[in-house]
């Protein structure tokens, strides 16, 4: 059904991933294809599997204390599981409600990655704090020592999005670990800002068209995000072949 998200294809240990540098309009051409080739294929499929992921992750929002921390430490494997069925319909298979929780079958490396995301966002509010801080109780230099916390906040959340923003990918698709996700996605958002940037301001005036009517839209705005992200990382991140010939003796 999935990809094994165990199995590495081709990308060393040590040695990082080859990453391709694509030109700014693939930005708008991912979100383009992920319409044409994936949600516009098996649309119900899509949006029932989103309407159970908005269910599970409101039902665990009414568990006090174990609820948000499952929200937290499950998320990233439950996007991986959109992707690991988007990989799915790319292979010429049918994406499936049950890849939600493919990724759950060896989820080490997803749940570090949650508790990862969960610390940055600790970081985040720390930070804000500070500068709030600064500001109340800061004197004459508040507003000074206020605006350079902040500045380090903000450069810390666009550092944070980069580095996680393949990262689910990079465990789920291609085997890596948490901290070679993170440096693998830091790589490819550094290598490709423009259409990077293009592909997330398409998302974003799409999410604006999404919420008029009553929200209902992002049924269908989600399974259009996940499949571009999973086609922006298929394309920035080109497997390896295998290092010698099949069985048969043809090139693979």
């Amino acid at each position: 059904m999935g990809v094994d998200p165990g199995v590495a294809m081709g990308e060393g240990a040590a040695a990082g991933p080859a990453i391709r540098r694509v030109a700014g309009r693939r930005g708008i051409q991912w979100v383009a294809a992920a319409w044409r080739d994936h949600l516009a294929r098996d649309p119900l499929p899509w949006i029932l599997t989103t309407l159970l992921w908005v269910a599970l992750m409101a039902a665990l929002g009414f568990v006090p204390l174990l609820g948000p921390l499952a929200q937290l430490l499950t998320g990233p494997a439950l996007v991986a599981g959109f992707l690991l069925g988007a990989a799915a319909q790319a292979r010429g298979e049918h994406f499936a409600v049950d890849h939600l929780f493919a990724a759950l079958a060896r989820p080490g490396q997803l749940l570090l990655l949650g508790a990862l995301q969960g610390a940055a966002a600790l970081l985040v509010l720390a930070g804000a704090g500070a500068a709030a801080a600064a500001l109340l109780w800061g004197g004459a230099l508040g507003p000074s020592a206020a605006a350079l916390v902040l500045a380090a906040v903000v450069l810390f959340c666009l550092l944070a999005l980069a580095a996680f923003w393949f990262a689910p990918a990079r465990v789920a698709l291609r085997g890596r670990t948490a901290w070679q996700a993170l440096r693998d996605s830091l790589r490819a958002v550094a290598k490709n800002w423009l259409p990077l940037g293009l592909q997330g301001l398409a998302l974003f005036a799409l999410f604006l068209v999404a919420l008029l009517p009553l929200g209902l839209g992002l049924l269908l705005w989600w399974p259009l995000a996940a499949a571009s992200l999973y086609r922006a990382h298929d394309e920035l991140f080109p497997q390896a072949p295998p290092p010698f010939p099949t069985a048969s003796g043809d090139p693979p």
